[in-house]
């Protein structure tokens, strides 16, 4: 959830936004910037965000604090992925966890084109997960990561991690999905939602 802060005072603004970020598990960073003389805004972010590729613009006025994550334990590396079709062989599903995160052809996981295809990861056992990152291909078809949603499973229920991805994507983007404190469960899915075909480089859990 996004949240905005107005103060006629710099450094209280940012005081107060940086608080507020390092309180909640979803916040990944904030914007801080200079609406007109004497007054600053500050916004909290984000559901998903792009870690590279990603640009704020050229604005002297606007600033953007990322927030540090303490990398864990990689919980889909190596892990069993299912496709629910795949393109050919060569782009199996266990392409997405075998910890390459720059992939020319033939090391990508991808699907057919089909019907809001996806891709499913069995974490092995039960996790309370934080964050997922998704990593493009690195070449034109990089477009294919747009549309998609995250879940976390857990028994019958299904936790959405951020909202949905529109895209665009670029080679070699990275996408970081926040999930809500209360998410837990044992398989991670990514879906498109149009009929495309869905092709990732990698994918991390972290809880």
């Amino acid at each position: 959830m996004e949240i905005e802060i107005l103060d006629t005072n710099y450094g209280i603004t940012f005081h107060k936004c940086l608080h507020l970020c390092s309180q909640s598990k979803q916040c990944i960073g904030f914007f801080l910037c200079k609406e007109k003389e004497n007054l600053f805004v500050c916004q909290t972010c984000c559901e998903w965000k792009k870690i590279e590729g990603y640009t704020l613009g050229n604005s002297p006025d606007c600033k953007y604090i990322e927030k540090g994550f303490t990398q864990e334990t990689n919980l889909a590396f190596n892990k069993t992925a299912v496709l629910s079709s795949e393109y050919d062989k060569k782009h199996g599903a266990a392409n997405a966890v075998d910890g390459m995160k720059i992939c020319p052809y033939g090391l990508r996981a991808g699907s057919a084109y089909s019907v809001q295809p996806w891709l499913m990861i069995d974490l092995g056992d039960t996790y309370d997960v934080q964050k997922i990152v998704i990593y493009a291909r690195n070449d034109y078809h990089a477009l294919q990561l747009d549309a998609i949603r995250v879940a976390v499973m857990g028994g019958n229920v299904n936790y959405t991690c951020g909202g949905e991805y529109p895209g665009p994507t670029s080679e070699n983007d990275v996408i970081l999905f926040t999930c809500p404190p209360e998410v837990r469960g044992n398989k991670a899915i990514i879906m498109k939602t149009t009929t495309d075909y869905l092709t990732v480089c990698e994918v991390e859990v972290y809880g």
